[in-house]
């Protein structure tokens, strides 16, 4: 088999396990709550979850994003019952955002959610010795750094 067609059939593989994949994580998922969170949404929680009094400007700058697209979904969110904001006691000009009771449930979901993920991966790893697994590693970071 040849180098080129070796990488044809590497890149298909590649491309279809990335589709399934996607179809897989893109579902809308309730996280153990009532309403379907999607992946930006869960992902700002997750955030603010794993952060201590972070406000917007903090969110926005980690997430790389605006405030402005920062403050829409908290506001979306803080609707839905996710999050909350409150004075901060040592700056009245800024707005911490916190996650409440049904936040804090769905954060945890999604932290299991990877952990299961996790455990899938490893459960394919586990037939590979280190090196390949090296091997792997290494191919999927500069797969990434070839689409930047």
């Amino acid at each position: 088999m040849g180098k080129n067609h070796s990488a044809q059939v590497i890149s298909r593989s590649f491309l279809d396990a990335v589709e399934q994949f996607n179809r897989y994580d893109k579902k809308a998922r309730t996280f153990g709550t009532d309403h379907e969170l999607f992946l930006a949404e869960i992902h700002l929680i997750d955030f603010i979850g794993r952060s201590e009094d972070c406000c917007i400007s903090d969110i926005a700058k980690s997430l790389h994003v605006t405030k402005g697209a920062v403050s829409q979904m908290v506001k979306k969110l803080e609707r839905k019952g996710y999050l909350a904001k409150a004075g901060d006691p040592e700056n009245r000009v800024r707005v911490i955002v916190q996650l409440t009771q049904k936040g804090g449930r769905a954060f945890r979901e999604h932290r299991r959610y990877h952990r299961e993920l996790d455990e899938k991966i490893s459960a394919v790893l586990k037939d590979y010795d280190e090196g390949q697994q090296l091997t792997i590693e290494r191919f999927l970071r500069e797969i990434r750094k070839a689409w930047r």
